[in-house]
């Protein structure tokens, strides 16, 4: 009788697992809150799959497979979506989102006017009347964005000067970043507060006049160490949080679900970290945020302390859907203005190879502090010294402090034998590539004027990264890189260079003739944005029990011809399950 019911048990427990869905769901039956179908629902797991149907529960997913293994999570109150496209939610792994709404929110300059011809210096400065005229600008003006390349005429020696300010505003500061935020143009009052109209400080250095008086115009980290000894927080604090939040709607409207502020302390204060965790903290973000403390090289005497104040920032303000873990370094500048740190010299100047803003063995000494610490080290390079000197520093401290997954960013030029160490050592990437689109015979004319067409030709290798099988995470660098930002537009430009918002003619063409598949580039997006920032088991590929971010998309980028990917449009953004976009018909 006993062994009667032992095999009777026993069938009944084989018919139970025969009829159990096949999908990894820890709960059988357990009814979804959202159940997805569709017949090109790509996973981005490690074997690129696609599949019919899914099902999520508390914002992660349950299963994940057929349509017939996902119908038994179907309940009287499940969401059901029938989707042409689903990917998994994309990750901008270094930009300034946050920062461009908070520019918004304060004096915003247009470059360029409503008919399209560039704005003058002379119309921004009445720009800067009109504000003032609307505004307090008792303790000065912080403006964004002219552009040095439209607003100037450098050929005809017109230049931004702070005579032209002076004119205007001799009481108050004034300081007019320009786009890339690699350089400014500010009044002698900037100047003066900042101790540097006469002198150069022992680490700061502007361009003069031939009497030593300060021209007005910053580059690099001139611009930071006036900014931050004049200005404090860009906004108060509820614009700020107002900031945060038109990020991530936008974000959500470009097919992200997390984005990597990598200049969280750009203005010198906590503000960006306090507003993104009073957001999370109130169940307000509908995108997850990573930040990044930069310590500048005008500091040198205190790296220490900036170490400290990342590794306190982390502990502080670490939250469910913010991670404050990243150092940020500049290695140099970059390689247009001459100042990104190059092997061999640029061609129009064989005594200069650019800006190592940090020597080997101090940058050595704060990557080795910092991941002891407990933060991980992103650093800036666009040289191919640069990139070297910052992978010499990460293999130094993986020695020392375990293995830490510490990531380059940019990456305008990097050597073969660096691409090399990048696979061996599991060193994460944030690679741009806007600035590797098509170009014109004028471009390609200055670039050999300046580093050379061959190097040129080789600007942002995005094309390496799958070759050399390094997990390679996207980076739009908005607004600093002007371009494309969605996620399908920027997949456009991967897969055959061109950027569909310029115009393409005779005089035209890409930079490149290599190119990736529309796979690398969305793995790139998914998994590789998720794993150079350690979240690779949480999220960054639709599998069961990761959150359930992902993306609705009109059509199939791997079915459409890759000239026409740019005009595949976000449907629908989901973010741990719950829409938080949908596009207006």
């Amino acid at each position: 009788m006993r062994k009667k019911l032992y095999r009777y048990l026993l069938l009944v427990l084989i018919i139970c697992m025969l009829l159990q869905p096949l999908s990894g769901c820890s709960k059988p039956g357990a009814e979804a809150d959202v159940i997805v179908y569709g017949d090109n629902i790509y996973t981005a797991d490690d074997d690129g799959s696609f599949v019919s149907a899914f099902a999520v529960k508390d914002g992660k997913y349950i299963a994940v497979g057929s349509k017939d293994e996902v119908d038994a999570y179907k309940g009287n109150s499940t969401e059901i979506y029938n989707a042409n496209f689903v990917m998994p939610g994309a990750t901008e792994a270094h930009g300034h989102f946050i920062l461009e709404q908070a520019f918004k929110l304060g004096c915003y300059i247009e470059p360029v006017k409503e008919n399209g011809d560039n704005k003058s210096l002379n119309e921004i400065v009445d720009e800067l009347v009109a504000y003032a005229n609307s505004n307090d600008v008792s303790n000065g003006i912080y403006a964004y964005q002219f552009d040095a390349f439209k607003n100037c005429n450098l050929n005809e020696g017109i230049i931004p000067t702070k005579e032209m300010l002076d004119e205007k505003f001799k009481d108050i500061p004034v300081f007019v970043a320009e786009a890339s935020l690699h350089g400014a143009w500010v009044n002698s009052k900037c100047l003066e507060l900042a101790g540097i109209l006469e002198k150069d400080t022992e680490t700061v250095h502007i361009d003069r006049y031939e009497n030593g008086e300060a021209i007005g115009i910053l580059r690099d980290e001139a611009c930071v160490y006036v900014r931050n000894h004049v200005f404090g927080a860009l906004l108060d604090h509820e614009k700020y949080k107002l900031a945060v939040k038109n990020a991530a709607s936008f974000l959500n409207s470009l097919g992200y679900t997390a984005h990597y502020d990598m200049w969280s302390n750009f203005d010198g204060t906590d503000e960006m970290y306090q507003s993104i965790y009073d957001l999370d903290s109130e169940n307000a973000l509908t995108c997850l945020f990573g930040s990044a403390y930069s310590i500048e090289s005008y500091d040198k005497d205190k790296t220490s302390e900036g170490i400290a104040k990342a590794a306190e920032l982390k502990n502080k303000y670490t939250s469910t859907h913010y991670k404050p873990s990243w150092l940020k370094l500049f290695a140099d500048g970059v390689v247009e203005s001459n100042t990104g740190y190059l092997k061999e010299p640029y061609a129009d100047d064989k005594q200069n190879f650019g800006t190592q803003i940090w020597d080997n063995q101090t940058m050595t000494a704060i990557v080795n502090e910092a991941n002891k610490s407990g933060l991980l080290v992103h650093i800036h390079t666009m040289g191919d010294a640069a990139a070297s000197e910052a992978l010499d520093a990460f293999l130094d401290s993986q020695s020392n402090n375990g293995y830490n997954r510490n990531s380059l960013g940019h990456v305008a030029l990097i050597g073969k034998d660096d691409l090399v160490r990048i696979k061996e050592n599991n060193i994460g990437v944030a690679s741009g590539a806007n600035w590797a689109c098509q170009v014109s015979a004028d471009d390609i004319e200055d670039s050999k004027n300046s580093i050379g067409e061959e190097r040129f030709r080789k600007l942002y290798p995005f094309e390496e990264y799958p070759e050399y099988g390094i997990n390679a995470a996207l980076s739009t660098d908005n607004p600093c890189s002007p371009g494309i930002m969605d996620v399908f537009g920027y997949i456009q430009v991967l897969v055959n260079g061109y950027d569909h918002s310029k115009p393409i003619n005779e005089n035209t063409a890409p930079k490149r003739n290599t190119f990736i598949k529309v796979e690398d580039a969305l793995k790139m997006f998914t998994y590789n944005g998720a794993w150079m920032n350690n979240l690779e088991n949480e999220r960054g590929s639709i599998e069961v029990g990761k959150y359930a971010d992902f993306v609705f998309a009109d059509k199939d980028p791997f079915k459409e011809n890759k000239d026409d990917i740019w005009k595949i449009s976000v449907e629908n953004t989901f973010f741990e399950g719950k829409m938080v976009y949908t596009k207006t018909k």
